[in-house]
């Protein structure tokens, strides 16, 4: 989306559904922050240090003290979600479902839980105000 000719929003309608504004930045956190082992990631964001990132992107969100204190646990849970959300795509979908889970994604998914297990209490303090 753009405003006055600059680019103003990102709009991605791949997994689109209903959900919390925790849910739509711990999704951005994901893949932008990013919130995933280092070797996981789009080469572009290897080396970046997701929790500085993680900290502007939700000061530049604006999200409130509740919904920070409860973003890392939402994003712990999309993690898990997505893993039984894609393999499910995959056995019932076929084709570019089943092409990434046999690519590995599932493996991926599981580094990722993970990573935002081991790392938990470092990005809680990044969140917060």
């Amino acid at each position: 989306m753009f405003r006055d000719g600059s680019a103003a929003a990102l709009i991605d309608f791949d997994l689109a559904r209903p959900a919390t504004r925790v849910e739509e930045l711990a999704n951005v956190l994901l893949w932008w922050s990013p919130w995933m082992p280092d070797d996981d990631r789009e080469e572009a964001l290897r080396g970046v240090d997701p929790f500085e990132r993680g900290w502007m992107i939700v000061e530049e969100y604006g999200l409130e003290a509740a919904g920070r204190a409860r973003l890392v646990e939402v994003s712990q849970n999309v993690a898990e979600r997505s893993w039984f959300s894609m393999r499910r795509r995959a056995e019932t979908l076929g084709g570019g479902w089943a092409r990434m889970w046999d690519e590995g994604v599932g493996d991926k998914i599981l580094r990722r839980q993970g990573w935002l297990a081991e790392n938990a209490p470092a990005l809680e303090r990044c969140v917060r105000p």
